[in-house]
């Protein structure tokens, strides 16, 4: 894998952990006021997910042949 491909894939694969612990232990974010609703998390971390194996799967397949 390249250096920022695999680089690019730890980090997603970090923030997609990060909301799906939040949504498992339902804590609160607030942004400059806002409330973040609990409903973007989980949808954001199974997307996240979805990247960061997507990912995986074209470095693999281009090793591979």
């Amino acid at each position: 894998m390249k250096p920022a491909t695999f680089l690019a894939t730890i980090i997603l694969a970090m923030i997609a952990g990060g909301h799906l612990l939040r949504f498992a232990l339902r804590l609160p974010v607030t942004i400059a006021g806002w409330s973040v609703p609990m409903g973007v998390s989980p949808v954001a971390g199974v997307l996240l997910a979805a990247l960061v194996f997507a990912l995986w799967r074209e470095d693999r397949a281009a090793r591979h042949g």
